[in-house]
C-alpha cells in the first residue's frame, strides 16, 4: 500500500509538472503578409524547435487587407504580439501608438553597426526606434539581353534619354514588343516605383510640382504615349510584371529582386542594371524598400515577441529566410559575407543599388502623400495635363502635411 501511495504521488508530481511546464509556455502571434512562404515556415518551426518556453505561431493576412486588419484589431483589441509590414507604413503605426519603442531593448542588444545605415534609420520615428529592418530591397531594371542584340544595342542605358532610345528602338522590332515597362497602378506600387524616377529629376515628396516633377512624371508618360511602354501598365503590379517579363517581349523591366521568383524558366538570357540618371542630377537615386518586423506595444507578450524578433534577425537566420524569399537581408555583415549578394552577378547590382536608395518619407500622413502622387501618375497616363496633375497633387500634399 505504501509503495503504491508513493507512485500515486510521484505521478501525481509528474502530471503537476508537465501541467505546469504546459502553462508556463508563451505563445506569440505574428502577423505578416508572405504568402506560401517558406521562408516564414523555417523560421517559425527553427525559433519552436529551439525555445521550449516560448511557441509562435504564424498568421498570413493578405497585403491588401493586413492595414485594415491591425485597425479593426486595435480597436477590439484582437492585435498580434509581433508585427511585419512595409517599413513605409511605420510611421503610422507608431504616430498612433500601435507599436513598442524598441529603442533601449536595442541598445541592448547592441546590433545597430552590423545593419545598413538608411535600413536602420527606417525603423525609427521621430528619433526613437520602433522596428527592425527584417529585409531590404530596391528598384532597378532588368533587361532582356537577346531583344537588346536584335534591336541592335550594346552596353546597357545610363541616362533617361539613352533610356528613351533603346525603349524605342526595342520597341520597334514587333507590334506586341514593347521597351520598358514599370508599375503604375492606383496602389503603393505605383509610389513605390516612381519614386526613383522623382528623386532623380530633383523633386521630392512634399515638392513634386514645376519643372523637376514634370520631367518626372513625362517620362513616364512619354513612354507610354509613344507606345514604349503597354498602357496595362497603369493596373498591372509589380509581381505580375515580372510574370510578363518573363514571357520574352519586353526589353526592359524596372522591378526588385523578388522577381527573379517570378521568371522560373525564361529561354532567354537577361540581366539588371542600376537606375539610368538625369544629367542635371546625375544620381542613380533608387527607392528603399523591404520590411519591419516590431512588437505591438498593447501586447501582454512583450519580452517573449522581442527574443523572437532578435532571433528572426540573427546572421544565419535571416541569411536563410532571404535566400528562401529572394530578398536581400537588412543586416550588411550577412551581405557582405554571402556569395548570393557579394557576388551573384543579379543581387550584386541590387547589393549596388541599395547604395543609393532612399526610404520614403517616415511621416504619419504618407499615406495622403502616396495617394495624391497615385491619382498624378494616372491622370497624366491616361492623357491629362502634367501641370495640373502634379499641381492637384501638391495641393493636396501641403494640405496633408498643414493639418
Amino acid at each position: 500500500m505504501k509503495k503504491l501511495l508513493s507512485i500515486l504521488m510521484i505521478s501525481a508530481i509528474l502530471v503537476l509538472s508537465i501541467g505546469t511546464m504546459v502553462q508556463a509556455q508563451t505563445t506569440v502571434e505574428v502577423w505578416h503578409y508572405f504568402a506560401d512562404s517558406k521562408g516564414m515556415e523555417y523560421v517559425v518551426d527553427e525559433f519552436n524547435s529551439t525555445h521550449s518556453d516560448i511557441k509562435v505561431e504564424s498568421r498570413y493576412i493578405h497585403f491588401s487587407e493586413l492595414e485594415n486588419q491591425i485597425t479593426k484589431g486595435l480597436m477590439s483589441g484582437n492585435i498580434p504580439d509581433v508585427l511585419i509590414t512595409g517599413s513605409d507604413t511605420l510611421a503610422k503605426w507608431a504616430e498612433n501608438g500601435a507599436l513598442l519603442d524598441i529603442t533601449e531593448r536595442a541598445q541592448e542588444w547592441g546590433v545597430e553597426d552590423k545593419f545598413f545605415a538608411g535600413a536602420w534609420e527606417s525603423g525609427m520615428y521621430e528619433g526613437s526606434l520602433y522596428a527592425i529592418p527584417q529585409n531590404i530591397n530596391t528598384l532597378a531594371i532588368f533587361y532582356n539581353k537577346d531583344l537588346f542584340q536584335e534591336a541592335g544595342l550594346s552596353g546597357v542605358p545610363n541616362t533617361w534619354d539613352q533610356l528613351r532610345t533603346y525603349a524605342k528602338k526595342i520597341s520597334e522590332l514587333g507590334e506586341k514588343t514593347y521597351g520598358l515597362t514599370f508599375s503604375a497602378p492606383k496602389s503603393e506600387s505605383g509610389t513605390f516605383q516612381f519614386a526613383p524616377f522623382l528623386w532623380q529629376s530633383g523633386a521630392s515628396f512634399d515638392k513634386i510640382n514645376g519643372e523637376a516633377g514634370e520631367a518626372a512624371l513625362g517620362l513616364w508618360a512619354d513612354m507610354v504615349q509613344n507606345g514604349y511602354t503597354p498602357k496595362s501598365v497603369l493596373n498591372t503590379p509589380q509581381y505580375e510584371l515580372a510574370i510578363n517579363f518573363a514571357a520574352g517581349n519586353v526589353g526592359m523591366c524596372v522591378n526588385g529582386p523578388w522577381a527573379l521568383s517570378a521568371f522560373g524558366e525564361a529561354d532567354f538570357d537577361y540581366g539588371v542594371f542600376m537606375m539610368p540618371v538625369r544629367k542635371s542630377v546625375g544620381e542613380p537615386y533608387s527607392v528603399l524598400g523591404g520590411e519591419s518586423i516590431g512588437v505591438m506595444k498593447d501586447s501582454d507578450k512583450k519580452d517573449a515577441a522581442w527574443e523572437f524578433v532578435k532571433f528572426f534577425n540573427e546572421p544565419e537566420v535571416i541569411k536563410e529566410w532571404c535566400m528562401l524569399e529572394n530578398r536581400i537581408p537588412g543586416r550588411k555583415d550577412v551581405v557582405n559575407n554571402t556569395p548570393m549578394w557579394s557576388e551573384d552577378e543579379i543581387m550584386l547590382v541590387f547589393s549596388k543599388q541599395l547604395e543609393y536608395a532612399k526610404a520614403r518619407p517616415a511621416h504619419p500622413k504618407y499615406p495622403q502623400m502616396s495617394a495624391a502622387i497615385q491619382n498624378a501618375i494616372q491622370k497624366a497616363l491616361t492623357g491629362g495635363d502634367l501641370g495640373d496633375a502634379l499641381d492637384t497633387a501638391q495641393e493636396k500634399i501641403d494640405s496633408a502635411l498643414s493639418d
